[in-house]
């Protein structure tokens, strides 16, 4: 029987972290088997920055940012949520998505002092450089513990002169924002806060308890074919194709295992960028060989992979990947784009990837050309996978709690436990219409908005897998970010000095993202 997954009150509701009961009214609605088995252990940290009009009648300021967040909070409620039981814990039919409804502006206010953040402090002691203010933030944002920090959490960071920037640090739970929504509430509060910056930050009253009736059902639900839905012999395929990929995590080639594992492991991450013109010029060439921008990202974390630590023996090595995430979005929506159909819920599903017989790419000497070879090679064996696969995600919502039950019987199977630690990529594709470049204000000119950044985190328990990428296009710049855990690898300052001195085994991300970054340029300018 399918699980009951509408919002619903009146029965108890235990809150995570709550010593007693709650005294206001709750709204809840039971999780899926994706949502409770992200369960909140993850976050996605992302930032941006902000430049107002010149001149504006009203300053960018946290009060600004306030009025636009309580706004925010009552479009889109669920940014409130929390995580309860409806029964005895850690069961996960009892796993549920609480809201709280405001009994007054009181209770409004209370809320924003502990979701809206005044880090003004972050660039004194950056000495008013916003980019290291930054990225000292999201470093610390990617330390703290998810199962006690809010769904939704902003810092804001003022401009360190008139003429500069404003920026804004946000901390979003998995269990809700996936990495394409995390890009759509950016672009929602962002919005809101143009709105604001035209009074002041004026607030208009709210009828606080009518906005449940905008708390979104679970994407499951809401799709064209949605989770109830009769199975077709065809959902078996991907149940499948987990199931095969799985048969390949005995012989994954990994990179250097973990030195030391304190729990829970801060995130460290690479940030790397490509030009317009590059993304250009690697969009394209890729289109000429038969493969696609996510396709050649694949083959060239394969190989990259390989050429770090070269395979002792190269009979049967592979890289498999069962979870590749998918923008599940369309299948719930007639327009993604669409403001106004963007709901605050995680929307995705997975396809499953192995990269084969790797070994045949392991060269001895170090020639570009077969090594632009090896790449177009792999890309299409990556491409076609993606073909196999496309053909049945409209039936996603199905399949999926099938597939993400094989992934975690194949996962519990302490013999691969090692095979975690091979390089995993996230492609969330060209995000400018889920972040828009700027927010028209109601008193003249635009809000401005740059320097997206994201930088997921790895869940405290979860010690595999060495290097996770998460790429993104924005503004026409492909957009790298290498995540791996500090705990296991060192931080990304730790790596740079190893690799100086020549310990390469103490620097086995950065040599994997300098690799990665190599073979990319190789590409590039082999079409120049």
């Amino acid at each position: 029987m399918a699980p009951n997954l509408s919002w619903q009150s009146g029965a108890p509701i235990e809150i995570l972290g709550r010593a007693s009961p709650p005294s206001r009214p709750i709204w809840f609605r039971h999780q899926t088997p994706l949502e409770c088995t992200v369960d909140g252990s993850t976050l996605i940290t992302t930032s941006i920055q902000l430049s107002p009009p010149s001149p504006s009648p009203h300053e960018l300021n946290l009060d600004v940012v306030r009025a636009a967040v309580r706004q925010l909070r009552w479009d889109h409620p669920a940014i409130a949520n929390e995580h309860g039981w409806s029964g005895p814990p850690p069961a996960a039919e009892h796993a549920v998505f609480a809201y709280e409804v405001p009994g007054s502006e009181s209770d409004i206010d209370v809320w924003l002092s502990q979701v809206v953040v005044d880090s003004r402090s972050r660039l004194l002691d950056a000495n008013g450089d916003i980019e290291k203010a930054v990225d000292t933030l999201m470093h610390d944002l990617c330390k703290a513990h998810p199962l006690k920090a809010p769904f939704f959490l902003v810092h804001y960071l003022p401009a360190a002169s008139l003429a500069g920037k404003h920026a804004l640090s946000f901390s979003f739970n998995h269990a809700v924002f996936d990495a394409a929504g995390s890009f759509q509430i950016m672009d929602l509060c962002v919005s809101r806060i143009a709105d604001a910056l035209a009074t002041g930050g004026e607030r208009s009253p709210l009828p606080w308890g009518e906005e449940i009736s905008r708390l979104p059902p679970a994407f499951v639900e809401s799709a064209r074919i949605p989770h109830t839905a009769d199975k077709i012999p065809e959902d078996e395929f991907m149940v499948q194709r987990v199931k095969d990929v799985a048969q390949t995590l005995s012989t994954a080639h990994t990179l250097p295992g973990p030195r030391f594992q304190p729990f829970p492991s801060s995130t460290g991450a690479f940030m790397r960028t490509a030009s317009p013109d590059v993304l250009t010029t690697l969009r394209t060439t890729a289109r000429q060989n038969g493969a696609t921008v996510f396709s050649l990202l694949m083959a060239t974390a394969s190989l990259s992979c390989i050429r770090v630590r070269s395979p002792v023996d190269t009979a049967n090595v592979t890289l498999p990947f069962l979870h590749s995430p998918v923008n599940g979005r369309s299948l719930a929506c007639t327009d993604p784009d669409d403001r106004s159909q963007w709901s605050v819920r995680i929307s995705m599903g997975f396809n499953s990837y192995a990269t084969r017989d790797l070994g045949r790419f392991v060269r001895s000497s170090d020639d570009s050309r077969q090594l632009i070879e090896d790449v177009w090679v792999l890309a299409r064996e990556v491409r076609k996978q993606t073909e196999e696969q496309k053909r049945h995600m409209e039936r996603m919502p199905v399949w999926g709690d099938d597939v993400l039950a094989a992934i975690s019987e194949a996962f519990s199977d302490e013999s691969i436990k090692s095979s975690r630690w091979s390089p995993i990529l996230s492609s969330i594709g060209v995000v400018d219409t889920y972040l828009a470049r700027s927010h028209a204000v109601a008193t003249g000119g635009e809000l401005t908005v740059s320097s997206p950044l994201l930088r997921p985190t790895y869940p405290p328990s979860f010690v595999g897998c060495s290097v996770a990428l998460h790429a993104f296009t924005w503004g026409g710049k492909l957009m790298l970010t290498f995540s791996f855990p500090e705990g296991s690898m060192g931080s990304a300052e730790d790596q740079a000095i190893a690799l100086k001195e020549g310990r390469n085994d103490d620097a086995i991300g950065l040599q994997f993202v300098n690799e990665f970054m190599y073979i990319l340029d190789v590409i590039a300018q082999s079409a120049q």
